[in-house]
């Protein structure tokens, strides 16, 4: 482990309530420079949770303080595909534990964590029928504008039919291929083809999702379960 870390943890200790630290980011994947910063998330028993950057011995520090409460509430949630805070938690190196609680707390986020995130069958069924009534024309200028957030918006949608949170940028193209080599193939000829080509496979790649999830296209109009 990098040197500096154990400086930094023996800073972090003596954040008022402090009962555990887990270490995260990009210098725990490998994937840092010089002057990276150092990610850790602190748990504090009581008290306001909040972020904070700031340097200590000329290093950049970024830390999350937060009680168990406002982890398990804002963290422990599988309703959004992307969620690396809930993944901090279950994957995080912990380097400082009180009382044994960062390590419980650690358990629960990965039993989280393997369930995978929760999908909604209609409301993807109506985010498509959005997708491709705009890609529907592929002369018009809202097509032209829209493929490339469509396309990041199908990908998205691709992991949370599957239940398999969002991963990091650089795995999401190896992700995808683990996962269906199909999908893979329509998501690599996109960024071969020329402007015009890209609406139309963007529009394949919807297609792809809706005939595979059996996604309805009623084009009525979705609210979500928690809309009055």
């Amino acid at each position: 482990m990098d040197k500096n870390v154990n400086l930094i943890v023996e800073r972090l200790k003596k954040i008022p309530h402090c009962e555990g630290i887990v270490y995260s980011g990009s210098r725990t994947d490998g994937d840092f420079v010089a002057t990276s910063d150092y990610d850790f998330t602190v748990l504090i028993s009581k008290g306001k949770s909040y972020y904070r950057i700031f340097r200590y011995k000329g290093l950049l520090i970024d830390i999350c303080c937060a009680t168990p409460e406002v982890i398990i509430k804002n963290d422990f949630r599988r309703d959004k595909v992307a969620n690396p805070e809930l993944s901090i938690i279950a994957h995080g190196e912990i380097v400082f534990d009180k009382s044994g609680q960062m390590k419980a707390i650690q358990k629960k986020a990965q039993r989280v964590w393997k369930l995978g995130p929760t999908n909604d069958i209609k409301e993807a069924g109506h985010l498509c029928t959005i997708f491709l009534h705009r890609l529907n024309k592929p002369k018009s200028e809202s097509a032209y504008h829209s493929w490339n957030v469509i396309m990041n918006k199908t990908v998205r949608l691709f992991f949370e039919l599957h239940k398999v949170w969002l991963p990091k940028f650089l795995k999401v193209e190896s992700n995808i291929n683990e996962i269906d080599r199909d999908f893979f193939k329509l998501y690599k000829k996109i960024y071969l083809a020329n402007s015009a080509d890209r609406v139309k496979l963007t529009k394949k790649m919807v297609e792809y999702l809706i005939k595979k999830f059996e996604l309805p296209q009623t084009g009525e109009i979705y609210f979500p379960k928690n809309e009055n």
